[in-house]
């Protein structure tokens, strides 16, 4: 058997596994093995790098900013320090604990950003989520995995739709792709990767595009961003 024939084998047969399992049996592996490895875990950090991009109808703005942030297991007990922050390349000063204050209170339930910050836990995201068992195989970057499509059991959900790529050989999430909706027009599309750190699956890079309203002085506003954002420094504390 020649190297190129034993390959298209396997792949045939990588195929088969993912078409043998529903899309609910793969979601379920998903979990219950998150859960098993979330056990005795009590705290999680992470560095955020990013570069956004926000283009407004009087002009535009670039921002680059380092955030180190921190949950409890289900994305719970959130906390976050600016490292650094640079806008239209000017550096900006230290923020106080009164402007952090400020910055959170302004990521309010309805900022589709702070939506698509829940992917950093994506358990507690998927857990209220209702499978379709149509499944399809895919590669991705050199990967086999199995595309599953999910739709939110809350008729108002922020996040109404997501698709998953599972390995198909370890069963860990490799990415998600998700419509996050926000209050009045805003929505963004968020693409999240992901790499197994600790047991647990942890997303490393995050890119969100689409539309944004937010209230400044009693006046509604609206904007398109673009956001990059690579993620370091993985830490998973246990019990």
């Amino acid at each position: 058997m020649t190297p190129r024939t034993f390959i298209l084998i396997l792949a045939l047969l990588t195929a088969g596994v993912a078409r043998a399992q529903s899309g609910s049996e793969w979601t379920a592996r998903w979990m219950a093995d998150q859960r098993s490895a979330n056990r005795g875990v009590v705290r999680v950090s992470m560095l955020e790098k990013a570069s956004l991009r926000v283009e407004y109808a009087s002009g535009s703005r670039n921002m680059q900013y380092e955030e180190e942030i921190t949950f409890g297991p289900a994305g719970d007990r959130f906390e976050s320090r600016m490292v650094f922050m640079e806008v239209d390349g000017r550096r900006m000063p230290q923020e106080t604990p009164e402007q952090r204050a400020r910055r959170e209170e302004g990521r309010s339930h309805g900022d589709p950003q702070r939506e698509a910050r829940r992917f950093n836990r994506p358990l507690s995201v998927i857990e209220g989520m209702q499978v379709a068992d149509d499944t399809e195989a895919a590669e991705l970057d050199g990967r086999s995995t199995v595309r599953v499509a999910m739709t939110s059991r809350e008729t108002e959900s922020p996040i109404p739709r997501l698709t998953a790529w599972f390995d198909t050989e370890t069963g860990a999430l490799v990415q998600v792709r998700a419509f996050v909706g926000g209050q009045g027009p805003s929505a963004l599309t968020a693409f999240v990767r992901y790499a197994r750190i600790s047991g647990i699956d942890l997303p490393v890079r995050r890119y969100t595009e689409g539309s944004f309203s937010f209230r400044r002085r009693e006046r509604e506003f609206s904007s398109l961003v673009n956001a990059r954002v690579e993620i370091t420094a993985h830490r998973v504390e246990r019990e």
